[in-house]
């Protein structure tokens, strides 16, 4: 390999041809080997790796960072990078220190993007709500507990939280300047850590990371608020079906007890209309009964024997599946 190697660098230096005789004592000089690498980088277009090249990268790779903060995730864009415009990788070490010092540039553009905007008096806000020792409804521990059961109770529960976030003031567009994705894992990491822990962070890292608390569980206590409430109305319209189903099976005969009276009703006036025999068989009756307000009620339109509840509840149903998909 060697003389094949040597027979192909005709356009080399002298100094680049190595005899295959001397091979043991190629790596004795430092130069030889360094000078041999310069032709090789020249020979295949490749450059080396210089302060040059890891400042274009780190402005490079601070987009990326933005979006995706997983160090192996961007120590593969900056090998894949490296290798698209074939420069010589440098040692593990060196990529690992630039990655480190583009998140936490990136980190800081992140904080001054949450934090920049906010007034004095929003400041102070949050820094009462990291401190509220007395009343913990009102500070952050109360953010951070679960929503709770699927009952009114927790829809008050959570409505009062909203409130509280919405006490702050903050942008209703600061969310957009953030991916999603970024914006949870700051909430995630604001929620993991103690309220001590929270304090001891320099001003805007604290202020930033109780901004981004505060953003994600807004959204989600308005997601929870509108789940619950999906699932009460569903309750509600199953205990009517329940109810209904169990008062058909229950009494079966009050709608045809309801057909006779109402056809007895229409024999007996067409009886008193007709005057068959009516003074002898029901004069006894007629004291009691004004037919005139019957005749008037037997006119109007009728009843209906089918229990109403069905169709509220099939109307109820059509309305709140519209109301929720709304």
């Amino acid at each position: 390999m060697m003389r094949y190697r040597t027979n192909s660098c005709n356009s080399w230096p002298i100094s680049c041809i190595l005899d295959p005789a001397s091979a043991d004592v190629y790596a004795a000089r430092d130069t030889t080997r360094r000078q041999h690498l310069s032709a090789l980088q020249r020979e295949y277009g490749f450059s080396a790796y210089h302060r040059d090249t890891e400042q274009q990268l780190a402005a490079w790779l601070l987009p990326v960072a933005l979006r995706r903060e997983a160090p192996w995730f961007l120590v593969t864009s900056v090998v894949e990078r490296l290798r698209e415009q074939r420069v010589v990788l440098p040692a593990m070490s060196t990529l690992e220190s630039l990655v480190i010092k583009v998140r936490r540039r990136a980190e800081e553009s992140i904080f001054l993007t949450l934090t920049q905007s906010l007034s004095p008096e929003q400041r102070n806000a949050l820094d009462v709500l990291l401190y509220q020792e007395t009343d913990r409804a009102k500070g952050v521990a109360n953010l951070r507990r679960p929503p709770g059961a699927a009952i009114p109770a927790s829809i008050l529960d959570l409505m009062d939280r909203i409130d509280l976030i919405r006490a702050v003031g903050l942008r209703s567009d600061l969310d957009q300047s953030l991916s999603p994705g970024r914006l949870r894992r700051l909430s995630s990491r604001a929620a993991r850590h103690t309220l001590q822990h929270l304090r001891e962070y320099a001003p805007m890292k604290r202020h930033a990371l109780v901004v981004a608390l505060l953003l994600q569980t807004g959204q989600d206590f308005t997601d929870e608020t509108m789940d619950m409430q999906a699932r009460l109305i569903g309750r509600l319209f199953n205990r009517a079906e329940r109810q209904e189903t169990e008062l058909q099976q229950e009494n079966p005969s009050i709608r045809q007890q309801l057909r006779q009276y109402t056809k007895l009703g229409k024999a007996l006036l067409s009886a008193r209309a007709k005057n068959q025999a009516w003074n002898k068989l029901w004069k006894p009756a007629q004291d009691g009964i004004t037919w005139h307000r019957a005749s008037q009620r037997q006119s109007a339109s009728p009843i209906p024997l089918a229990p109403a509840s069905s169709t509220c509840v099939r109307i109820g149903h059509r309305s709140g599946n519209t109301v929720l998909a709304f």
